[in-house]
């Protein structure tokens, strides 16, 4: 089953961390997922030393379980909403 995170065209390095994080990941695996797709806009993400960047900009990496890609930015997210098994955004953009 695939999950597919993504934060649009913000900075929600929270949200990206949390998703990669060990405990999100082992629940995730628990309940079926195998895969998880993010899009991580304009967060700072740090995915580890075992990664592997295409020329499109995507970085694949094997994390607790689960086969992760992550994106910057993707060309259309209509397919992986599609795709998608469990869908995890944020509500909206917020002001400080």
């Amino acid at each position: 089953m695939l999950t597919f995170t993504t934060v649009g065209s913000t900075k929600f390095d929270a949200l990206v961390r949390a998703v990669l994080s060990k405990p999100v990941l082992t629940v995730l695996r628990q309940q079926g997922y195998t895969t998880l797709v993010v899009q991580s806009g304009d967060s700072e993400i740090d995915v580890g030393a075992s990664t592997n960047t295409n020329a499109e900009d995507m970085t694949k990496v094997q994390k607790d379980g689960v086969d992760i890609e992550i994106w910057k930015f993707k060309p259309s997210l209509e397919t992986e909403y599609n795709r998608a098994d469990l869908v995890i955004s944020h509500a909206g953009a917020c002001c400080r």
